[in-house]
C-alpha cells in the first residue's frame, strides 16, 4: 500500500502538481464561500427578513453550507478525473456519495422546516382557522419529521441500488403499483397536512 502510494507521488508531473493545486482551491473556494453563498440563496427567498441572525437560523442554512462544502469537493474529483486518470468505478462511487449527502441534507433541512418554532409552521399557524395546543401541533410536526426521514432513507437505499420492491410487496404494495401507490399516498397526506392548518 505504501509503495503504491510512493510510485504515484514519484510520478506526478509538475503539470498534474498545478492541477491539484487548483482543485485544492476549488475545495477552499467551495469551502469559505458556502456561509456566504448559502446566506445569500436563503435571502434571495427570504425577502423580507432582514436580520443576518434570523437568516443564519433559517432551517436550511447549514444543510446548504454542508452541500456546498461537498460540493466543492465533489468539482475538485470531477476536475482531477482526467489529469490524475481516475478510474469510472472510482468516480460512480464518488457521484453516488455526493448525491446521497445532497438528498440528506435537504432532507434535514426539510425537516427542520417542521419544527414548533419554525417561521414555516408560525406562518401556517397564523393563517390556520384551527387552533392547536403545543402537544398536538409538536406531535404532528413529529410525525412528518418521521415520514419525511423514512422517505430519504428509501431514497438513499434506492441510490444504492438496495432492491426494495421484496420490502415493499411485503408491506402489502403490489409491485406493479408501486409507484402509482406511493404517488397516491403523497398526495393524499399533502392534503390532510395542509387541511389542519386551513
Amino acid at each position: 500500500m505504501m509503495e503504491q502510494f510512493s510510485n504515484f507521488i514519484n510520478n506526478i508531473t509538475s503539470l498534474e502538481i498545478v492541477d491539484i493545486l487548483i482543485a485544492i482551491g476549488i475545495i477552499i473556494f467551495f469551502r469559505v464561500f458556502s456561509s456566504t453563498i448559502s446566506y445569500m440563496i436563503i435571502r434571495m427567498f427570504k425577502i423580507k427578513t432582514k436580520k443576518a441572525k434570523d437568516i443564519k437560523e433559517s432551517a436550511f442554512y447549514n444543510p446548504l453550507k454542508i452541500f456546498f462544502i461537498i460540493l466543492g469537493i465533489y468539482l475538485a474529483v470531477l476536475f482531477l478525473k482526467k489529469p490524475l486518470n481516475i478510474s469510472q468505478e472510482v468516480m460512480q462511487i464518488v457521484t453516488q456519495i455526493f448525491k446521497i449527502i445532497s438528498v440528506i441534507a435537504f432532507a434535514i433541512g426539510l425537516a427542520k422546516s417542521f419544527t414548533i418554532k419554525s417561521t414555516l409552521v408560525n406562518k401556517m399557524r397564523k393563517k390556520s382557522k384551527k387552533e392547536f395546543d403545543d402537544t398536538t401541533l409538536e406531535f404532528m410536526l413529529k410525525v412528518i419529521r418521521a415520514i419525511i426521514y423514512i422517505i430519504t432513507i428509501f431514497i438513499v437505499l434506492a441510490l444504492l441500488n438496495i432492491d426494495l420492491t421484496g420490502l415493499i410487496a411485503g408491506l402489502g404494495i403490489g409491485r406493479s403499483n408501486c409507484n402509482t401507490c406511493s404517488t397516491r399516498y403523497s398526495q393524499e397526506f399533502i392534503r390532510r397536512i395542509s387541511n389542519i392548518f386551513r
